[in-house]
């Protein structure tokens, strides 16, 4: 059920499953001189955002069922495509939700 559950979540935050995502943040940020600091906070905003879909859904897509837990988030399980617009060279997106868990509709 969980496996379907993400198969549904958007795109907008999660990694596709075509491999579009061609760096992983680990290796952008060994990189020295890569990301500017701004750039740095964007792909922080852009993971902050994705966790929040996960637990929270949003307008569109309520997480009705409770929130999913991704469980393993590092900077491995981050990956960053390029990005057309100029003011926002990259984009962050979460990957590698094996591990992640359906935490089940909250009990009042």
């Amino acid at each position: 059920m969980l496996r379907n559950t993400l198969m549904q979540t958007s795109r907008q935050f999660n990694a596709p499953p075509d491999g579009r995502c061609t760096y992983g943040l680990r290796s952008l940020l060994l990189q020295e001189g890569t990301l500017d600091r701004r750039q740095q906070l964007e792909l922080a905003v852009d993971c902050a955002r994705g966790l929040d879909f996960l637990h929270n859904g949003d307008d569109e897509n309520p997480r009705l069922n409770g929130p999913i837990i991704h469980n393993d988030l590092k900077s491995f399980n981050v990956l960053v495509r390029a990005n057309d617009r100029t003011e926002k060279p990259f984009v962050a997106k979460l990957a590698d939700l094996e591990f992640a868990q359906d935490d089940g509709p909250s009990v009042a």
